[in-house]
């Protein structure tokens, strides 16, 4: 087994418990307070490395360890019956941490018979936290939708544009399995609403208390109606329950997802094509060890790793396609060439550009640009840095190069006109001399 060292923990160092997460309520990093066996100086670890946050689990292992707990499988029939309750809810509270006993977990009754009490985090980490990114991202509302743009094309493909400023580590894209689990993350709705629960109840439930933010892990799991799980934990032969302490598989996860989804970014220079299979999990070929100092920051100059823990099992209902395609939004879907138009408009005597690109395949809505150059010398080198950055943005006027090129507030988007639902190709004359109005308007501004 490849090996993540932790510094500040010693060997051989076992989680017991998983209790709340914290950051400093002028921070982002998240971290987790957590129970070890023998006692550490360090109390915690970053939510970053949730893949590896589970009861019982060996830190920092001299030999290969054990699995540990008692394993069962079960299928689940439905959620709806699922209650929520707390840790200190289980029958025997001698294998709950003092510290944890506060923390959600769902309890059922399984197809074994079986009372199950299953950590809401642990749910989630099995289902979700496969790396540091996603395990990051949960807690921040609204993250998905600034960093990747999904365009279903049609009911058997969809685009997935990961936007220049997203920060996803792109080498986690060579890997079919981490491409299957965001495209289901991203595009199946009820697995997206599950996901963006976790931020929506951490801005609702956190609370702040001598500068920290603290919060007990919840979220809504989406449809597991026919999901088997594969566990191990504590059983309670008198009780007849369950403590779950880790998922290792996952199988039969419903999945509403095209048959093809490809991933764009304008830095892939390779097509990568997916296996066909329904499996998604981790990557291999990492290295056999490596230190993480939990406390330092990251920062552009220090060389990044990607690090993989054990993975989960995780199995989908159904396969489908998945490919890493090269920066083509210079070419409309029907591979024909994307034009930009570049009208010169002189209005009291200072000289103005409209650029219209064609958006006729309907991949993006981009509005007519109006702008001021700083400078007319080599305006056509500048409309082609403009239209570079234009394509490597996905379609989206890029600001800060517009902000280069441009004095303040010299540059502004003007709305299409509207036209009927009914016709869209038919512009009412009305229509488009209120849209002129509003291109004089603001060059009078100007």
């Amino acid at each position: 087994m490849r090996e993540i060292r932790f510094e500040g923990l010693s060997t051989d160092t076992k989680i017991l418990s998983i209790g709340s997460l914290f950051r400093k309520s002028d921070g982002s990093q998240w971290g987790v307070n957590l129970g070890f066996l023998p006692a550490q100086n360090k109390k915690s670890l970053t939510l970053s490395h949730a893949t590896v946050l589970v009861r019982k689990r060996v830190l920092n292992p001299s030999v290969e360890p054990k699995p540990a707990g008692y394993s069962l499988s079960f299928t689940i029939a439905s959620i709806d019956s699922w209650q929520q309750k707390t840790l200190a809810d289980y029958p025997n509270q001698a294998v709950i941490g003092v510290a944890e006993r506060n923390q959600r977990c769902f309890y059922f009754m399984s197809d074994k018979r079986v009372q199950i009490f299953l950590s809401q985090f642990e749910l989630a980490r099995a289902l979700f936290f496969h790396n540091g990114y996603l395990s990051r991202t949960s807690l921040e509302p609204d993250c998905l939708k600034a960093e990747f743009d999904v365009q279903l094309i049609s009911p058997e493909e969809a685009r997935i544009n990961i936007l220049p400023s997203c920060s996803y580590p792109l080498k986690l894209l060579d890997d079919h399995g981490a491409r299957r689990l965001l495209s289901w993350l991203l595009i199946d709705r009820e697995a997206r609403a599950s996901f963006e629960s976790i931020g929506r109840y951490q801005k609702l439930h956190g609370h702040e208390k001598n500068g920290y933010r603290f919060w007990d892990f919840q979220f809504d799991p989406p449809d597991l109606q026919g999901v088997s799980l594969d566990v191990r934990g504590h059983f309670d032969k008198a009780a007849n329950s369950m403590f779950v302490y880790e998922i290792a598989g996952v199988r039969h996860v419903k999945v509403d997802v095209p048959e093809l989804v490809e991933f764009h970014h304008p830095e892939f220079k390779e097509y990568v094509r997916g296996q066909g299979s329904g499996v998604a999990g981790a990557i291999a070929g990492s290295p056999d060890e490596h230190a993480v100092n939990d406390e330092a920051e990251a920062s552009a100059d220090k060389q990044q790793v990607l690090l993989y823990a054990p993975p989960v099992t995780f199995e989908f209902s159904k396969p489908f396609e998945t490919r890493k395609v090269a920066s083509k939004k210079h070419l409309l879907i029907d591979g024909n060439q994307r034009r930009i138009a570049v009208v010169e408009v002189v209005c009291g005597g200072t000289a103005f550009h409209i650029l219209e690109v064609d958006t006729s395949d309907a991949v993006n809505s981009l509005s007519t640009l109006l702008l001021r150059f700083k400078s007319k010398d080599n305006w056509d080198d500048q409309i082609v840095k403009l239209e570079k950055a234009l394509m490597k943005n996905s379609l989206h006027w890029p600001n800060s190069v517009l902000e280069e090129l441009c004095e303040k507030n010299e540059f502004t988007g003007i709305p299409h006109p509207k036209t009927k639902s009914t016709d869209k190709g038919l512009l009412e004359s009305a229509s488009v001399a209120r849209w002129a109005a509003r291109f004089r308007s603001r060059m009078v501004e100007m």
